[in-house]
């Protein structure tokens, strides 16, 4: 949602290079995402025992990721965007290779609503804010994109542990693990958010 003006507020460079970067930017995001999920869940394996199983499903992902690669680089116009795309693609099957894993490995079975789910609908109410909030603020501010980008950052992470919260994503105990986690859960208390 912040993309562009992230990249407007931090560099000046010609329209076409700041679209290039922000699409960059864009993209670049889910990959972090996938990356996340995936290091946890080769944690987790790993924590277990299970070694072997993460080099050979990232083998195996890797193999899927160059096809893909090669067949968006030789039939598309895409560009460096097939890269972005083919990484994408690349730490969302780490992801579910090492998620069948891990349930094969244990018979663990993962609550797919609170882990997947709710945060990916958290985050689109936390976007709709976030986009409705830079507008507000770049209309009051008369078109500050260095405040409005920065109120509505602020104002997004506000809204998602807010939503974390009140979906239960996150339970009280698993709070108090977390780096000053007595400290969030009195917040929250005070908040009533419950």
């Amino acid at each position: 949602v912040l993309a562009h003006p992230i990249i407007d507020m931090l560099f000046n460079g010609s329209v076409e290079s700041q679209n290039m970067a922000s699409d960059m930017l864009k993209y670049a995001s889910i990959v972090i995402l996938f990356t996340a999920m995936s290091t946890l869940s080769t944690g987790f394996l790993q924590g277990l025992g299970f070694m072997k199983a993460p080099i050979i499903n990232t083998a195996v992902a890797l193999i899927i990721q160059l096809v893909i690669f090669k067949v968006l680089l030789e039939t598309t116009g895409l560009s460096i965007y097939a890269m972005l795309i083919s990484n994408i693609i690349f730490m969302f099957l780490i992801t579910i290779f090492n998620s069948v894993t891990l349930s094969k490995k244990t018979g663990y079975r993962q609550n797919i609503a609170r882990l997947y789910i709710l945060p990916i609908f958290a985050s689109a109410i936390m976007g709709l804010f976030t986009f409705g909030s830079y507008k507000l603020v770049m209309l009051v501010s008369k078109n500050k994109n260095g405040i409005a980008t920065i109120f509505s950052i602020l104002l997004s992470m506000l809204i998602y542990f807010i939503l974390v919260i009140k979906l239960r994503i996150i339970s009280k105990n698993e709070l108090y693990q977390f780096p000053k986690g007595a400290k969030l859960v009195r917040f929250v208390d005070k908040l009533k958010l419950w």
